[in-house]
Protein backbone atom coordinates (compact mmCIF):
# COMPACT_ATOMS: atom_id res chain seq x y z
CA UNK A 1 0.00 0.00 0.00
CA UNK A 2 1.11 3.57 -0.70
CA UNK A 3 0.90 4.52 2.98
CA UNK A 4 3.50 1.86 3.77
CA UNK A 5 5.94 2.87 1.02
CA UNK A 6 9.04 4.86 1.76
CA UNK A 7 8.74 8.49 0.76
CA UNK A 8 11.75 10.06 -0.95
CA UNK A 9 12.52 13.42 -2.46
CA UNK A 10 14.03 13.86 -5.92
CA UNK A 11 15.85 17.05 -6.91
CA UNK A 12 17.11 17.44 -10.47
CA UNK A 13 20.36 19.38 -10.41
CA UNK A 14 22.07 18.67 -13.69
CA UNK A 15 21.67 22.09 -15.31
CA UNK A 16 24.62 24.40 -15.88
CA UNK A 17 22.79 27.61 -14.95
CA UNK A 18 23.58 29.38 -18.21
CA UNK A 19 20.63 31.77 -17.80
CA UNK A 20 22.47 33.32 -14.84
CA UNK A 21 26.09 32.84 -15.94
CA UNK A 22 28.69 33.74 -14.94
CA UNK A 23 28.18 33.03 -11.23
CA UNK A 24 30.63 32.53 -8.36
CA UNK A 25 28.77 29.40 -7.26
CA UNK A 26 26.02 27.01 -8.33
CA UNK A 27 22.78 28.98 -8.72
CA UNK A 28 21.15 26.77 -6.08
CA UNK A 29 23.49 28.34 -3.51
CA UNK A 30 22.72 31.98 -4.23
CA UNK A 31 21.67 33.71 -0.97
CA UNK A 32 17.95 34.40 -0.61
CA UNK A 33 16.58 35.52 2.74
CA UNK A 34 17.66 34.47 6.20
CA UNK A 35 17.11 31.63 8.66
CA UNK A 36 17.06 31.66 12.43
CA UNK A 37 19.88 29.89 14.26
CA UNK A 38 21.10 29.77 17.86
CA UNK A 39 23.75 32.27 16.78
CA UNK A 40 21.16 34.62 15.29
CA UNK A 41 19.99 35.14 11.68
CA UNK A 42 22.07 33.47 8.99
CA UNK A 43 21.65 33.64 5.19
CA UNK A 44 19.51 31.05 3.42
CA UNK A 45 20.23 29.77 -0.06
CA UNK A 46 17.75 29.17 -2.87
CA UNK A 47 17.68 25.37 -2.64
CA UNK A 48 16.97 25.42 1.10
CA UNK A 49 13.34 26.36 0.38
CA UNK A 50 12.75 23.13 -1.55
CA UNK A 51 14.57 21.03 1.04
CA UNK A 52 12.33 22.48 3.73
CA UNK A 53 9.23 21.64 1.68
CA UNK A 54 10.48 18.07 1.15
CA UNK A 55 11.05 17.70 4.88
CA UNK A 56 7.56 19.00 5.61
CA UNK A 57 6.23 16.57 3.00
CA UNK A 58 7.63 13.62 4.95
CA UNK A 59 10.55 12.64 2.72
CA UNK A 60 12.68 10.09 4.58
CA UNK A 61 15.57 10.62 2.22
CA UNK A 62 16.31 13.10 -0.57
CA UNK A 63 18.25 12.16 -3.69
CA UNK A 64 19.92 15.11 -5.33
CA UNK A 65 20.54 14.12 -8.96
CA UNK A 66 23.48 16.40 -9.34
CA UNK A 67 25.89 17.43 -12.08
CA UNK A 68 29.37 16.17 -11.28
CA UNK A 69 30.77 19.70 -11.46
CA UNK A 70 28.58 21.03 -8.64
CA UNK A 71 30.81 19.99 -5.77
CA UNK A 72 30.01 23.21 -3.91
CA UNK A 73 26.47 21.94 -3.30
CA UNK A 74 27.83 18.79 -1.66
CA UNK A 75 30.21 20.85 0.45
CA UNK A 76 27.45 23.24 1.53
CA UNK A 77 24.64 20.80 2.38
CA UNK A 78 26.72 17.74 3.28
CA UNK A 79 24.54 14.92 4.59
CA UNK A 80 21.55 17.23 4.98
CA UNK A 81 21.52 17.18 8.78
CA UNK A 82 21.32 20.96 9.04
CA UNK A 83 18.41 21.00 6.58
CA UNK A 84 16.61 18.29 8.56
CA UNK A 85 16.70 15.63 5.83
CA UNK A 86 18.97 12.75 4.91
CA UNK A 87 20.68 13.75 1.68
CA UNK A 88 22.25 11.44 -0.88
CA UNK A 89 23.84 12.57 -4.12
CA UNK A 90 23.59 10.77 -7.47
CA UNK A 91 26.07 12.30 -9.96
CA UNK A 92 24.86 12.79 -13.53
CA UNK A 93 26.97 13.13 -16.65
CA UNK A 94 25.84 15.84 -19.09
CA UNK A 95 22.18 14.88 -18.87
CA UNK A 96 20.23 16.39 -21.80
CA UNK A 97 17.00 16.82 -19.78
CA UNK A 98 15.29 16.32 -16.45
CA UNK A 99 13.54 13.31 -17.99
CA UNK A 100 16.89 11.66 -18.76
CA UNK A 101 18.16 12.54 -15.29
CA UNK A 102 15.18 10.85 -13.63
CA UNK A 103 15.54 7.85 -15.92
CA UNK A 104 19.18 7.52 -14.95
CA UNK A 105 18.20 7.55 -11.27
CA UNK A 106 15.37 5.03 -11.63
CA UNK A 107 17.16 2.55 -9.40
CA UNK A 108 16.99 5.03 -6.52
CA UNK A 109 13.34 5.96 -7.16
CA UNK A 110 11.92 2.51 -7.84
CA UNK A 111 9.35 1.18 -5.33
CA UNK A 112 9.11 4.55 -3.58
CA UNK A 113 6.63 7.38 -3.42
CA UNK A 114 8.46 10.36 -4.95
CA UNK A 115 8.13 14.03 -4.02
CA UNK A 116 9.58 16.21 -6.78
CA UNK A 117 10.49 19.87 -7.12
CA UNK A 118 12.95 22.11 -8.93
CA UNK A 119 15.76 23.58 -6.78
CA UNK A 120 15.62 26.99 -8.47
CA UNK A 121 11.88 27.50 -7.99
CA UNK A 122 10.63 29.04 -4.75
CA UNK A 123 6.95 28.38 -4.16
CA UNK A 124 4.16 28.95 -1.71
CA UNK A 125 2.67 27.43 0.31
CA UNK A 126 5.72 25.77 1.84
CA UNK A 127 3.46 22.84 2.80
CA UNK A 128 2.45 22.16 -0.82
CA UNK A 129 4.36 18.87 -1.15
CA UNK A 130 2.75 17.58 2.02
CA UNK A 131 -0.65 18.35 0.51
CA UNK A 132 0.29 16.47 -2.68
CA UNK A 133 1.40 13.44 -0.69
CA UNK A 134 -1.79 13.46 1.40
CA UNK A 135 -3.95 13.67 -1.72
CA UNK A 136 -2.10 10.79 -3.38
CA UNK A 137 -2.71 8.67 -0.28
CA UNK A 138 -6.42 9.44 -0.41
CA UNK A 139 -6.96 8.99 -4.14
CA UNK A 140 -4.35 6.42 -5.18
CA UNK A 141 -3.46 8.55 -8.22
CA UNK A 142 -0.37 7.72 -10.24
CA UNK A 143 0.65 11.40 -10.11
CA UNK A 144 -0.56 14.47 -8.25
CA UNK A 145 0.65 17.77 -9.70
CA UNK A 146 0.92 20.94 -7.64
CA UNK A 147 -0.30 23.97 -9.59
CA UNK A 148 -0.93 27.67 -9.02
CA UNK A 149 -2.80 30.31 -11.03
CA UNK A 150 -0.56 32.46 -13.21
CA UNK A 151 -1.12 35.29 -15.72
CA UNK A 152 -0.93 34.38 -19.45
CA UNK A 153 2.48 36.00 -19.88
CA UNK A 154 4.14 33.90 -17.18
CA UNK A 155 6.24 31.07 -18.61
CA UNK A 156 5.54 27.53 -17.47
CA UNK A 157 3.83 24.25 -18.30
CA UNK A 158 0.06 24.77 -18.29
CA UNK A 159 -2.32 22.08 -17.10
CA UNK A 160 -6.02 21.84 -17.90
CA UNK A 161 -8.08 20.19 -15.16
CA UNK A 162 -11.66 19.12 -14.84
CA UNK A 163 -13.93 20.14 -11.92
CA UNK A 164 -12.85 17.05 -9.95
CA UNK A 165 -9.19 18.05 -10.25
CA UNK A 166 -8.11 15.49 -12.81
CA UNK A 167 -5.54 16.56 -15.39
CA UNK A 168 -6.97 16.55 -18.91
CA UNK A 169 -3.96 17.92 -20.81
CA UNK A 170 -0.50 19.38 -20.22
CA UNK A 171 1.06 21.89 -22.63
CA UNK A 172 4.75 22.80 -22.59
CA UNK A 173 5.37 26.52 -22.05
CA UNK A 174 2.56 27.79 -24.32
CA UNK A 175 2.52 31.49 -25.21
CA UNK A 176 -0.49 33.49 -24.10
CA UNK A 177 -2.45 30.49 -22.85
CA UNK A 178 -5.93 31.00 -21.44
CA UNK A 179 -5.45 28.04 -19.11
CA UNK A 180 -5.02 29.57 -15.66
CA UNK A 181 -2.80 26.99 -13.96
CA UNK A 182 0.94 26.27 -14.15
CA UNK A 183 2.27 23.13 -12.46
CA UNK A 184 5.66 23.19 -10.72
CA UNK A 185 5.58 20.32 -8.19
CA UNK A 186 4.67 16.65 -8.30
CA UNK A 187 4.18 13.58 -6.15
CA UNK A 188 4.06 10.21 -7.83
CA UNK A 189 3.74 6.52 -7.19
CA UNK A 190 6.11 3.78 -8.45
CA UNK A 191 3.75 3.28 -11.41
CA UNK A 192 4.85 6.63 -12.84
CA UNK A 193 8.56 5.95 -12.33
CA UNK A 194 8.09 2.74 -14.33
CA UNK A 195 6.04 4.56 -16.97
CA UNK A 196 8.74 7.22 -17.40
CA UNK A 197 11.38 4.52 -17.84
CA UNK A 198 9.44 2.59 -20.46
CA UNK A 199 8.25 5.72 -22.29
CA UNK A 200 11.74 7.18 -22.64
CA UNK A 201 13.26 3.87 -23.69
CA UNK A 202 10.57 3.34 -26.34
CA UNK A 203 10.96 6.90 -27.58
CA UNK A 204 14.75 6.59 -27.77
CA UNK A 205 14.43 3.31 -29.65
CA UNK A 206 12.03 4.89 -32.15
CA UNK A 207 14.44 7.76 -32.85
CA UNK A 208 17.37 5.36 -33.16
CA UNK A 209 15.41 3.33 -35.71
CA UNK A 210 14.62 6.50 -37.64
CA UNK A 211 10.88 6.19 -37.24
CA UNK A 212 10.57 9.74 -35.90
CA UNK A 213 12.12 13.09 -36.77
CA UNK A 214 14.80 14.87 -34.81
CA UNK A 215 14.16 14.71 -31.09
CA UNK A 216 12.89 18.00 -29.55
CA UNK A 217 14.01 19.12 -26.12
CA UNK A 218 12.32 16.98 -23.51
CA UNK A 219 10.46 18.26 -20.46
CA UNK A 220 8.82 16.35 -17.66
CA UNK A 221 5.54 17.79 -18.91
CA UNK A 222 5.94 15.67 -22.06
CA UNK A 223 5.92 12.55 -19.89
CA UNK A 224 2.91 13.82 -17.94
CA UNK A 225 0.98 14.35 -21.19
CA UNK A 226 2.01 10.90 -22.43
CA UNK A 227 0.79 9.46 -19.14
CA UNK A 228 -2.59 11.16 -19.55
CA UNK A 229 -2.90 9.73 -23.07
CA UNK A 230 -1.91 6.28 -21.79
CA UNK A 231 -4.65 6.34 -19.15
CA UNK A 232 -2.62 7.08 -16.02
CA UNK A 233 -4.57 8.82 -13.29
CA UNK A 234 -2.94 12.23 -13.02
CA UNK A 235 -4.61 14.65 -10.62
CA UNK A 236 -3.98 18.30 -9.82
CA UNK A 237 -3.92 20.00 -6.45
CA UNK A 238 -4.50 23.67 -7.26
CA UNK A 239 -3.27 26.17 -4.69
CA UNK A 240 -5.41 29.14 -5.65
CA UNK A 241 -3.61 31.45 -3.21
CA UNK A 242 -0.20 29.99 -4.02
CA UNK A 243 2.62 31.34 -6.13
CA UNK A 244 6.03 30.51 -7.52
CA UNK A 245 9.13 32.33 -8.70
CA UNK A 246 11.68 30.85 -11.10
CA UNK A 247 14.83 32.14 -9.43
CA UNK A 248 17.02 30.74 -12.21
CA UNK A 249 16.69 33.93 -14.28
CA UNK A 250 17.97 37.44 -13.50
CA UNK A 251 14.41 38.82 -13.52
CA UNK A 252 13.14 36.03 -11.29
CA UNK A 253 16.05 36.35 -8.87
CA UNK A 254 15.45 40.09 -8.61
CA UNK A 255 11.75 39.49 -7.85
CA UNK A 256 12.61 36.84 -5.25
CA UNK A 257 15.04 39.20 -3.53
CA UNK A 258 12.29 41.80 -3.25
CA UNK A 259 9.90 39.24 -1.78
CA UNK A 260 12.14 37.08 0.39
CA UNK A 261 15.25 39.18 0.95
CA UNK A 262 14.26 40.18 4.48
CA UNK A 263 12.65 36.87 5.52
CA UNK A 264 14.11 35.95 8.89
CA UNK A 265 14.93 39.57 9.70
CA UNK A 266 11.43 40.71 10.53
CA UNK A 267 10.21 40.43 6.93
CA UNK A 268 7.20 38.52 5.55
CA UNK A 269 6.79 34.80 6.16
CA UNK A 270 8.08 32.40 3.53
CA UNK A 271 5.18 30.05 4.17
CA UNK A 272 1.56 30.13 3.17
Amino acid sequence: MLAEMRVIGAIPGGGSGQRMAPLPCSKELLPLGFRSTEQGPRPRVIASYLLEALRLGGAEQVYWLIDRSKTDIVQYFGDGAEAGVQLAYAPTCSSPSVVHTLHGARGFLRDAHVLFGFPDIVFEPATALRALRERSLRSGADVVLGAVPAPPEQVGDRVLLDPAGRALEVRIKPVGSSWPHIWMLAAWAPSFTLFLQRWLEARSAAHTAGREGSAPELYLGHVMQAGIEAGLRIEVEAFESGSFIDVGTPAGFSLALQRYGSVGLGGPSAGA
